[in-house]
């Protein structure tokens, strides 16, 4: 006589899922925001030679371009979150029966 599997529970298997939509909603946004921010540091420097020129301000701050690049990061990590944790909130047959 084989014993049953053991299956984990219904809630640890739904909050996983989870889990796993709001990781990878996070990692689609950040990605995302992080593409935009190499683009635009590479624009930045590129063109920080004709803003020296027309200000008094150094070529190239990495403090600024630091500050500005966490800033985003961390504004895109929210905004994804915010998001992804009220959609996780949602019962799929429920919303799968009102349709």
């Amino acid at each position: 006589m084989n014993p049953r599997p053991v299956r984990p529970p219904v809630v640890a298997v739904l909050l996983l899922e989870r889990t796993r939509l709001v990781g990878m909603v996070l990692q689609e946004g950040v990605s995302l925001a992080v593409a935009g921010l190499v683009i635009g540091v590479t624009l930045a420097l590129g063109l920080s030679a004709t803003a020296a020129a027309l200000t008094a301000a150094r070529p190239a701050e990495p403090m600024v371009y630091g500050a500005v690049a966490l800033l985003v990061v961390m504004v895109a990590g929210l905004a994804s979150a915010i998001p992804a944790r009220w959609a996780t909130g949602v019962d799929p047959v429920t919303s799968l029966k009102a349709e």
